[in-house]
């Protein structure tokens, strides 16, 4: 994003042809600014533009908030549970693969990434293991990935 106090439109179209994504001429609005940020990052995928909630017989998962429910229970999720859980959830019946998982959450799929992806994995299946009544499980796919089965 270009703030600039040039208004021609030769200075808007070089903004632009160096790969800008907006560009504001100064003086501007610090809410706009703000607003256009937000955009910006949603467009990245820095910020979930829909709070993705889940339910899946007694258990609820709220990703927004990094929480899951099992009853009355509530427990924090760390960051790259939510992720998981949330891949896992969108690709319910599925197979969510290594690779798409690493790449979208560790954003690369070298030995360790995996070894720390098969750890919240384990995390996960604790978590919805807690749920006695119903059968909830993440069945792990030999060499392709992860499937969540209810």
């Amino acid at each position: 994003m270009f703030l600039n106090a040039k208004a021609l439109k030769e200075d808007h179209v070089k903004g632009y042809q160096l790969g800008a994504s907006d560009y504001l001429i100064k003086p501007f609005d610090p809410k706009i600014l703000l607003l256009k940020i937000k955009v910006l990052f949603q467009n990245k995928g820095v910020f979930d533009k829909n709070d993705s909630h889940f339910k899946i017989r007694n258990f609820e998962f709220e990703y927004s908030k990094r929480l899951s429910h099992l009853g009355t229970q509530k427990e924090k999720l760390s960051l790259k549970e939510a992720e998981l859980l949330k891949l896992l959830c969108e690709k319910q019946g599925e197979i969510l693969t290594h690779e798409e998982a690493l790449l979208k959450i560790w954003k690369n799929d070298d030995y360790f990434s995996k070894q720390s992806m098969n750890v919240y994995i384990t995390k996960l299946r604790k978590r919805l293991q807690k749920d006695t009544q119903n059968s909830i499980e993440i069945e792990n796919l030999h060499s392709r990935g992860f499937m969540l089965k209810v």
